[in-house]
């Protein structure tokens, strides 16, 4: 900064080199797989049989950090386990009958996991709606 008496001159600010252009939306980037490859004979699928689709689950599948990749999954799971504890320790508190505090949180666990789950997906939706939108606008202000 510089003071309005000061008998110094203002140093000239540095030059910023411009920015690269980066996508506005995921829609913009490029995609992964390739999907408008021909297919050859060889390497159109057959019908697959629910036998085959069993074989193909390994069990690393299931770890965390695979799990947590699934869209809404986190957000489910914590809703789920928060339901859990809450349930599970009110009904402890008023019946002091643990096999009934297990049930009533388990269930609570179900529900809250299948709601927490929708809930996510609901705004999720919206987000991608409005995305839409956005690139309609983008669209018309463009032409």
């Amino acid at each position: 900064m510089v003071w309005p008496f000061s008998k110094s001159k203002p140093a000239e600010a540095p030059v910023e080199a411009p920015v690269p252009e980066v996508p506005q939306f995921l829609e913009d980037l490029p995609p992964k797989f390739n999907d408008d490859a021909p297919l050859s004979r060889d390497s159109v699928p057959k019908k697959s049989t629910l036998t085959q689709a069993v074989a193909t689950i390994k069990r690393d599948d299931f770890s965390p950090s695979n799990m947590m990749k699934i869209p809404c999954f986190r957000e489910g799971m914590m809703t789920g386990l928060s339901a859990l504890g809450v349930l599970g320790a009110i009904t402890f508190i008023t019946s002091k009958n643990v096999r009934k505090a297990t049930n009533w949180g388990m269930a609570g666990f179900l529900l809250g996991s299948c709601v927490g789950w929708e809930q996510c997906r609901v705004v999720r939706m919206r987000s991608f709606e409005n995305v839409q939108q956005a690139k309609e606008v983008i669209r018309n202000k463009e032409k």
